[in-house]
């Protein structure tokens, strides 16, 4: 055991540790002293809806979906960026997403009308004309003025 105990002190290496005094009067400090990072902060749920909807506006479609999804995998959620993600989807063939955004936005957000209306268009694209009726008919109850709700049931 002694041995053993000789030979891994053998192999250990000690490194010297140089220290210096360092002066240091405990004085009253005069000025202010700022640190500032460069570390770039999230942006906050307004910043990211405000840029997917101007991208959307400006038809950048591959940046708005971006941004849209990128504020849906933060786990945030609002009526619009759900619709509007949706359209997207619905317009690049996911229609299976577009759905269940529809629904998770009629399921979070029951008084938003345009996910009603817009659910109830695409289900008309697949001609499940029934059902496609069902939700227009919700959304103009929801909202009466809602014209895009009005075309689509045309």
């Amino acid at each position: 055991m002694e041995r053993w105990n000789k030979q891994e002190q053998g192999n250990k290496k000690v490194t010297k540790i140089k220290t210096f005094p360092v002066p240091f009067t405990l004085g009253e400090i005069k000025k202010s002293i700022s640190i500032s990072t460069n570390t770039p902060t999230k942006p906050s749920k307004e910043q990211i809806i405000k840029q997917a909807l101007r991208y959307h506006s400006q038809g950048n479609i591959s940046e708005a979906s971006k941004y849209y999804k990128y504020f849906l995998d933060q786990g945030f959620n609002d009526p619009r960026v759900l619709s509007n993600y949706a359209i997207l989807c619905r317009r690049q063939g996911k229609l299976d997403l577009a759905k269940k955004l529809y629904l998770k936005s009629i399921n979070l957000y029951q008084s938003y009308s345009d996910s009603y209306s817009n659910l109830g268009y695409l289900l008309k694209e697949e001609d499940n004309l029934k059902e496609s009726i069902k939700y227009i008919r919700k959304a103009i109850d929801i909202k009466p003025n809602n014209v895009e709700a009005h075309l689509n049931l045309g």
